[in-house]
């Protein structure tokens, strides 16, 4: 599969679901998984983002140990996507605004936590390499993406 195919399924399989398991390696070296709701944007590099607490603890393990995995299937799991990359906290203030607008502006909805009175932050993962499952027909397919690789809007 090429890369801009998998990138395709990516989003496809995104604009189904809507949400996603990402996973960080926490301070005693063991996975923490934490469901989220991934956008894929395409600028300046293709990328996952997500909103996330300013001082989460998810946010510290990526300081420590920046390789990160998403889980993303469709509803009827017949698609899987896993997706391998490294993370870093993104303040451009126009991906921000792309993902408010993408996932409807309503950033209270994943922030109940009345205590938390700082904005949230964006957390860029970018893509490193990618596993496509289709179990139904037994097809698994990896793609592995370079810096130079990175496919760009």
């Amino acid at each position: 599969m090429e890369h801009s195919q998998i990138i395709d399924k990516i989003e496809e399989i995104i604009e189904d679901v809507q949400t996603g398991i990402m996973t960080t390696i926490d301070h005693e070296e063991k996975n923490s998984s934490k469901w989220m709701v991934p956008v894929l944007l395409k600028y300046p590099t293709t990328a996952i983002y997500c909103f996330s607490h300013p001082h989460c603890e998810k946010q510290r393990h990526i300081a420590a140990q920046n390789k990160v995995e998403w889980m993303i299937r469709t509803e009827d799991r017949s698609q899987i996507v896993k997706i391998e990359g490294t993370a870093a906290v993104n303040d451009n203030p126009d991906i921000k605004a792309e993902m408010l607008e993408r996932i409807g502006g309503d950033i209270a909805t994943f922030f109940k936590d009345d205590t938390i009175v700082e904005e949230p932050v964006v957390i860029e993962t970018t893509i490193e390499t990618v596993k496509y499952y289709k179990p139904t027909d037994g097809i698994v397919e990896t793609v592995i993406f370079s810096q130079t690789q990175q496919p760009t809007v």
